[in-house]
């Protein structure tokens, strides 16, 4: 009888917690019902388009970094100056790791520091916070995309 109990009141929850559509989800696809929820589903948006790129990002940097490593070994046992296109290349290589570096920093940080809760409160109130948030991931975003973009146009260089 306990056994029963226990799987009507698990069946019971269950079906309440997984129906309740109250609740605001970034990954439902359903049209905004108000300017509050069009901004609150482009900040989702901006998130997803460049959640995906982070494997990509972390890729770069390693890359970047080897071939870094690699041109100061190389150079380090030759014993002579090395060239101002060698130099200017390594220049290259960290500014791209340093560019990297900061877009995955920024998604993590962005990530971490974003409140669910401020952003599904009700009502005007979460207004000034939904609108700094699209500043911050837009900013996010575009950290990411460019230091893709620079990481593909300085390998193929390399190549």
């Amino acid at each position: 009888m306990r056994f029963l109990s226990f799987l009507v009141v698990s069946v019971s929850l269950t079906i309440i917690s997984c129906g309740d559509s109250s609740h605001d989800n970034h990954e439902s696809k359903s049209e905004p019902k108000t300017s509050l929820d069009s901004l609150y589903s482009s900040i989702w948006d901006a998130h997803d388009v460049v959640m995906p790129k982070m494997g990509k990002i972390r890729g770069a940097q390693k890359k970047a970094a080897r071939m870094l490593d690699s041109l100061n070994i190389a150079w380090a046992n030759r014993g002579m100056a090395e060239p101002a296109e060698v130099k200017s290349m390594k220049r290259s290589l960290q500014d791209l790791i340093d560019q990297l570096n900061y877009a995955d920093y920024a998604m993590d940080r962005w990530m971490s520091e974003f409140n669910i809760d401020s952003a599904q409160t009700k009502g005007e109130s979460r207004r000034p916070y939904l609108e700094s948030e699209k500043v911050k991931v837009d900013r996010v975003k575009e950290a990411i995309l460019r230091g893709l973009a620079q990481a593909d146009s300085l390998f193929s260089v390399i190549r």
